[in-house]
C-alpha cells in the first residue's frame, strides 16, 4: 500500500511500548496513531487503534479514546470485535459518554465474551451492573445476576470481587438494603485484600456508596497515589474526584479541589453569596462534556445543593421538590436527613 511501512510501524509500536512502561501514556498513544497509518494490512492497523485508544483513555483522554476506537471498527467486522475491545468500549462510555450506553454495550460483550474468556465475562457483567445501579434500573440488575449465576469459575479474590458486588447491588436495589450494603462490604474487604489496583478503582466507587467514609478514604487514596506513579491519569481523575467527596463528607477538603456542583453545596449549607453563581458555573460544565458514571451524581449533587438553599429559605415545597429529582441511589441516601427536616 502506497504510504505504509510495517517495518517502522514495528518500530514504533515498540517505541510506544517502551513510552508506556515509563508512564508515558500519551507519546505511547501517539507512537501507535503513527504506527497505525504506515501499517500496509487492516488487521494491524485496527490492533494498533486500539491499543492507541487504551492509552489514550488511560491519560484521561476520552474523546480521543472514542475516536481511536471508532477508526478501529470500520476495519474489524462487527462480528469479529473481540470482547476485550467490547470491554473498552465500554469503559470509555462509563467514564465519559452514556451510562445506559455503557451498560448495554458491558452487558452484551460479557455474553460475547462467556464461552472464551468467562473472567472477562464476569467483570463486564459486574461493570454493566453498576450502570444500572446508578439508574436505578433494578430490572437490568435482576437480569444481569441470572446470567451471572451461569458463570462458574474457580475461586479466586477478583472472582470473588466481582460476584459480592453484583450480589451486593442487586439486593440493595431490590429492597434489601442492610443486605446488599454486608454485601458490597464484603466486595471491598476482597478487593483490599486482593490489592489489585483495578478492583482497588472499582471499590472505591463502592465505598463511597455505601457511605464508609474511612474505606472510600483509604482506597481513593491509594489509587491516586499508585496512578500518579504511574501516569495513569485517567484513572487518578476519578479517584482524586472520590477522594476529594469523601472528604468532604468527612470534613477535611480544600475548596479549590472540589468540582462546581459540590462548591454550590457547601455554600447552600453556608448560606454564601456565591450560590447562584456556582450554580451557574456547575450548569455550565454539565453541559459541556459528559462525565459517564459520574454524571448522575453530579446531577443528584447540583439537586441536593438547590434543596438545601431553598430550604433555607423556608420553601419547603420547592425544597421536596429537589429532593425528588435525585436519581442516583447514594445521593438519595446523603440527602436523606434533609427530605425529613423538610
Amino acid at each position: 500500500t502506497p504510504g505504509t511501512d510495517e517495518l517502522v510501524a514495528t518500530d514504533l509500536e515498540d517505541a510506544a511500548t517502551l513510552a508506556r512502561s515509563r508512564g508515558g501514556f500519551e507519546a505511547a498513544c501517539a507512537a501507535l496513531e503513527h504506527s497505525a497509518a504506515l501499517s500496509p494490512a487492516p488487521e494491524d492497523r485496527a490492533r494498533r487503534l486500539v491499543a492507541a485508544a487504551e492509552d489514550a483513555w488511560t491519560a484521561g483522554q476520552i474523546d480521543r479514546a472514542r475516536g481511536l476506537l471508532d477508526s478501529s471498527r470500520k476495519l474489524t467486522p462487527e462480528a469479529g470485535v473481540p470482547p476485550d475491545r467490547v470491554r473498552l468500549r465500554g469503559w470509555i462510555e462509563l467514564t465519559g459518554g452514556s451510562v445506559s450506553g455503557a451498560r448495554a454495550v458491558l452487558a452484551d460483550g460479557s455474553r460475547l465474551a462467556f464461552a472464551d474468556n468467562p473472567t472477562l465475562s464476569l467483570e463486564m457483567a459486574a461493570a454493566a451492573a453498576e450502570a444500572a445501579w446508578v439508574q436505578s434500573d433494578t430490572d437490568a440488575l435482576l437480569e444481569l445476576a441470572r446470567w451471572v449465576s451461569s458463570i462458574h469459575l474457580p475461586d479466586s479474590l477478583p472472582h470473588q470481587y466481582h460476584k459480592l458486588l453484583l450480589t451486593g447491588l442487586t439486593s440493595h436495589a431490590a429492597g434489601d438494603v442492610r443486605g446488599g450494603i454486608a454485601t458490597m462490604r464484603a466486595a471491598i474487604h476482597s478487593a483490599e485484600e486482593s490489592d489489585e489496583t483495578d478492583l482497588l478503582n472499582s471499590a472505591g466507587h463502592v465505598a463511597f456508596y455505601i457511605g464508609d467514609d474511612s474505606a472510600a478514604l483509604r482506597i481513593n487514596s491509594k489509587v491516586a497515589a499508585r496512578s500518579r506513579i504511574t501516569g495513569a491519569v485517567g484513572r487518578l481523575l476519578f479517584a482524586s474526584e472520590r477522594q476529594a467527596r469523601t472528604e468532604i463528607l468527612g470534613g477535611r477538603w480544600a475548596m479549590e479541589s472540589l468540582t462546581a456542583a459540590w462548591q454550590a453545596y457547601l455554600a447552600a449549607v453556608r448560606g454564601a453569596e456565591e450560590f447562584d453563581a456556582l450554580i451557574t458555573e456547575a450548569q455550565m460544565n454539565k453541559g459541556a462534556r459528559s462525565l459517564g458514571i459520574l454524571g448522575p451524581l453530579r446531577d443528584g449533587v447540583l439537586c441536593w445543593a438547590q434543596a438545601v438553599r431553598e430550604g433555607s429559605r423556608e420553601r419547603p415545597i420547592s425544597a421536596l421538590q429537589w429532593l425528588s429529582r435525585i436519581t442516583h441511589p447514594a445521593i438519595q441516601a446523603m440527602a436523606a436527613f434533609d427530605r425529613i427536616e423538610m
